[in-house]
């Protein structure tokens, strides 16, 4: 990138970090924890969808490679799904979507289904950090411990059954079969929501934050219809090199895209499961480096880097896990946690998805400047 763009990126960024309170050195704040706090959704202020009338910034629902205005708007989908459903349905209504909510109040899971006359969105609610009340350990068990991580088989019984190749974390479905089969008030689920969709042959998005990217990635795989793009945002590991393979198989003629902000932590999460099993990533990588610029590839020092600092913390973590055993689960957390301050003090704020929002937009508004 030239310097003048990565001056344009710099100066956008800085901007909006000044717009909405948010401290980029996340040094001035007391531990990671609270860092990350402070950043997690619902971000009270944001405006959603600035300029989404321009031309510039128009969804281009048929791509076929990678479309930074999508990202855009995928990421700002994703943002909005962790608000208050009362709050996000009025403005996705308002920049032209008709929407469908579905909940499953005992698993927390939430998805929205967005659709114009050209194209739909599905977008699922990522973890809900701020319900967590107490400390970073509950945080880490949140995130890493007490949605359990064995791989199982990805195959859900019911009246719309899914039979999908490979394995994948046993929290994961449980969230997505939740609502996958079960009615909700209205009476509907995925799996019927599904079905409806696939008869429009309307070009399908799948998109999510953190657990809602996880939650994304299920979802693409059991679409029976069009799925024209998979963009996802600090997802975690979903699956073994079978689902991979399969859902690369089946995605075939679709980008498939991972976004990674800087050294997120929960990017490297889960690595194995209890029975030593490993989990695989699936898609490109577009790595957002420290000067906020989207890489297609991280820079190969810092990418080394990089990677052996989240390894040796996931090695670490995982081994805490297997160590000390299912039932010692605080003990565990509690070991995790301090391996995350120590080894990768940034990776638990940088997870926030305001970040995510923030620096695609800058790098949008940069280069259609």
């Amino acid at each position: 990138m030239s310097q003048n763009f990565e001056q344009k990126v710099a100066k956008i960024v800085k901007e909006q970090f000044k717009k909405y309170k948010i401290k980029e050195n996340l040094s001035e704040f007391e531990d990671a924890y609270q860092a990350f706090k402070k950043l997690a959704p619902p971000n009270e202020g944001y405006k959603y969808f600035t300029d989404w009338q321009k031309a510039k910034m128009a969804f281009k629902p048929n791509a076929v490679v990678f479309e930074l205005t999508n990202a855009w708007w995928l990421m700002q989908v994703s943002l909005l799904a962790f608000d208050e459903a009362k709050n996000a349905k009025p403005i996705f209504q308002n920049v032209g979507f008709n929407v469908q909510f579905i909940e499953n109040k005992d698993t927390s899971t939430q998805c929205y289904i967005l659709e114009k006359e050209d194209f739909i969105i599905v977008v699922f609610r990522g973890s809900q950090v701020r319900s967590v009340k107490s400390n970073l350990e509950d945080i880490i068990i949140d995130w890493m411990t007490d949605t359990k991580i064995d791989l199982v088989p990805f195959d859900i019984a019911g009246k719309i059954p899914i039979h999908f190749d490979g394995k994948i974390h046993s929290g994961f479905r449980e969230a997505f079969s939740s609502i996958w089969n079960k009615s909700t008030k209205n009476n509907v689920n995925l799996g019927k929501i599904f079905q409806k969709l696939a008869e429009k042959n309307k070009p399908v998005w799948f998109t999510g934050h953190s657990l809602g990217a996880a939650l994304a990635t299920l979802a693409a795989s059991s679409y029976e219809g069009n799925v024209q793009g998979l963009y996802t945002f600090g997802s975690p590991r979903v699956g073994d090199r079978d689902f991979v393979d399969a859902l690369t198989k089946k995605l075939l003629k679709v980008d498939v895209y991972r976004f990674i902000y800087k050294d997120d932590i929960v990017t490297k999460v889960p690595l194995i499961d209890l029975d030593l099993e490993v989990y695989k990533h699936i898609g490109t990588v577009k790595y957002i480096n420290n000067n906020n610029i989207i890489e297609d590839s991280p820079n190969l020092i810092i990418k080394l880097a990089h990677d052996l600092k989240t390894t040796v913390k996931n090695l670490l973590a995982e081994l805490g896990q297997l160590v000390m055993g299912q039932q010692q689960i605080k003990l565990r957390a509690k070991l995790i946690s301090e391996i995350l301050i120590t080894v990768a003090p940034t990776g638990i704020p940088n997870h926030a998805p305001i970040f995510y929002a923030i620096v695609i937009e800058a790098n949008l508004r940069a280069k259609t400047k």
